[in-house]
């Protein structure tokens, strides 16, 4: 890695291709193409790539992060960073760039981009262990995105140089992530890798659903197994404060809303969080109305070991459902 620093301005390159000491079994994971140049953005967070980046995978298809593109590894689930490092850290820089713009793109399926992160975490060196782990955690619990139907208003030309405004069906990509990892699951993700060495597939066939019902080995299972017993038991008692709360405050809205639509919006958002999950997930819903959509902050909570309530590191989602009640967005992160 090369670095240097002027006028304020950090950027560094470092070289990229596959370490084949890393390789285990003779396995192809591609090939980097070029050096990763970017300097960090004014905000102090992204960076921007100056040149050209490519990533190559076995079957010889090519992922392009272009010159200009801006990325923060916000792509990988960031409650995963306290175990496998930060996006700038580490093995899997060259991955995480090309995986920031595979899904800010969002041009081929939200399955290819991640598989595409896991043969690149390998080519960069990561170990088979690790690289797994990051595997589960972008497959189930990155971003998503789906085709999603809308309306649109837009000037159409009427003839004698006349244009009239009229609705036309349009298509657009949607980002709907799963909600982030809990400390719980990402716990059971590490004994998963560790008792049983997955298979990529396996890991793709194991969602959450699974990822909570199985059964570890030993001492690890019987820690697991109580942690999620006192995060059921305090997502039980956070439900029905929440609802008395609700019930309490029934004739106001702190957004402005009518207390009705207000409870009709946090509901739309909270159907979405418990059908990903399975089951209660503590959190405080904040909404905002906006001009053509209602915006849904969600920040999840937990109980310590001192028994206070605390937000859970990497766990903070946004959503937006349109005024027909429909969710049109949700985006971890942000």
């Amino acid at each position: 890695m090369r670095l240097s620093l002027a006028f304020g301005l950090c950027t560094f390159a470092f070289l990229a291709g596959c370490n084949p000491t890393t390789v285990s079994d003779s396995a192809d994971f591609g090939r980097f193409e070029g050096d990763i140049v970017a300097s960090w953005a004014e905000n102090g967070r992204d960076m921007v790539l100056r040149d050209t980046f490519r990533y190559v995978d076995s079957a010889n298809r090519e992922w392009t992060a272009p010159a200009g593109s801006v990325v923060n590894g916000a792509s990988i689930p960031a409650a995963f960073w306290s175990v496998i490092g930060g996006p700038f850290e580490g093995k899997y820089r060259n991955a995480s760039v090309v995986h920031d713009v595979g899904c800010d793109e969002m041009r081929q399926s939200w399955k290819d981009v991640h598989k595409m992160f896991y043969e690149a975490c390998r080519c960069g060196g990561v170990d088979d262990s690790q690289a797994k782990m990051m595997y589960y955690a972008v497959y189930h619990f990155g971003p998503r995105w789906e085709p999603m139907a809308e309306t649109i208003v837009q000037s159409v030309d009427a003839g004698n140089g006349q244009t009239v405004l009229q609705e036309v069906a349009s298509q657009r990509m949607a980002r709907i992530d799963p909600p982030p990892p809990t400390a719980e699951e990402i716990q059971q993700v590490e004994a998963f890798v560790a008792e049983e060495n997955p298979h990529p597939e396996a890991i793709r066939e194991l969602d959450r659903y699974q990822l909570h019902r199985r059964s570890g080995h030993g001492d690890r299972r019987d820690r697991i197994s109580s942690t999620s017993d006192r995060s059921r038991d305090f997502a039980s008692r956070w439900d029905n404060q929440e609802r008395a709360v609700r019930s309490y405050h029934r004739g106001s809205s702190r957004s402005g809303l009518q207390p009705a639509t207000e409870d009709a919006v946090i509901a739309k958002v909270r159907e979405h969080v418990e059908q990903q999950t399975g089951e209660l997930r503590p959190a405080v819903y904040t909404v905002e109305p906006g001009r053509d959509a209602y915006r849904v902050s969600v920040q999840y909570v937990h109980e310590d070991e001192q028994g206070q309530v605390v937000a859970d590191e990497g766990g903070l989602s946004t959503a937006l459902v349109s005024g027909e009640g429909k969710l049109i967005e949700f985006v971890n992160g942000r």
